[in-house]
């Protein structure tokens, strides 16, 4: 990676390290760190980052597949989210009632499971897949996303003080925020780093090499023939290296299943110590 892919993020950490030692030592901070100081609340902020991050992946791995691998307009991906987003606002409302009747740890390790399954039925996806099937997998993801969200929520605000509710707030939607856009950021690279790195041999002899290629998908958020985009060579790239790009997705979402299987069992070990803590105490 070059010096001026790294001096943002660089930045940012360096940012973000002078932002944290300077809360420590200021007499009001902003951001108040104690609200860390609760294993159930970092246990929740790890899962709403890790469902977020999923949910900005994969949104931008099905918008691709859809767009550039079978070459539909964007209002194929802008109808199928519509039903989902109703599906996964029905699910909120019955995380909270699950969440009250089973607590909030199951519901947030539920929701994060249904996630990784999601991922995994990406897996099936190929050239020819039912429109309906995509659809179904994209309201899995919504619906994985929606379950974790209302616990989230809840612990967040009751793990704090009643004085740092608005810092409370503020922490969960920049969590979500950030973590959203760096799964899209994050697994949009790795793609298109292993689409190169597989299109390669299946692009000999066609006078595109697989770099050229990798920039061609990069570019494109619009079907063939899009702006700035020449399109006899874009044909010529999906129609020799769709295999490739079907491939580099399928990895992708091995690798982000890892994130919520991940993010499950922090969850049970956090709330396994507040347990631990809290029965020590009594």
């Amino acid at each position: 990676m070059s010096l001026a892919a790294m001096a943002p993020i660089l930045t940012g950490v360096l940012a973000a390290a002078a932002f944290v030692w300077w809360e420590l030592r200021c007499d009001d901070p902003a951001l108040d760190l104690r609200i860390f100081r609760s294993p159930r609340f970092n246990a929740v902020v790890i899962a709403g980052a890790a469902s977020n991050m999923v949910q900005g992946g994969s949104m931008m791995m099905v918008t691709f597949y859809l767009v550039v691998v079978r070459t539909q307009s964007t209002w194929a991906f802008t109808l199928l989210l519509i039903p989902a987003t109703l599906l996964s606002a029905v699910a909120a409302l019955c995380a909270g009632r699950a969440a009250a009747r089973y607590g909030n740890c199951a519901v947030i390790v539920a929701g994060l499971a249904v996630l990784a399954v999601s991922l995994l039925a990406r897996l099936s996806f190929e050239i020819d897949t039912p429109i309906s099937v995509v659809g179904a997998v994209i309201a899995l993801t919504t619906l994985g996303g929606a379950i974790v969200q209302t616990p989230q929520a809840t612990v967040m605000m009751s793990s704090a003080p009643i004085n740092l509710g608005g810092v409370v707030s503020a922490v969960k939607a920049s969590v979500g925020g950030t973590f959203y856009g760096l799964g899209s950021a994050f697994f949009s690279t790795f793609g298109i780093l292993l689409f190169i790195d597989d299109a390669g041999p299946k692009l000999a002899g066609t006078g595109i090499s697989a770099r050229q290629a990798g920039d061609i998908l990069g570019a494109s958020g619009a079907s063939p023939g899009g702006a700035g985009l020449d399109p006899e060579r874009t044909r010529q790239v999906l129609s020799v290296a769709s295999s490739s790009m079907l491939d580099a997705a399928n990895t992708l979402n091995l690798m982000m299943t890892v994130i919520p299987l991940a993010a499950i069992a922090v969850a049970l070990l956090l709330f396994r110590r507040e347990r631990d803590a809290s029965s020590a105490c009594c």
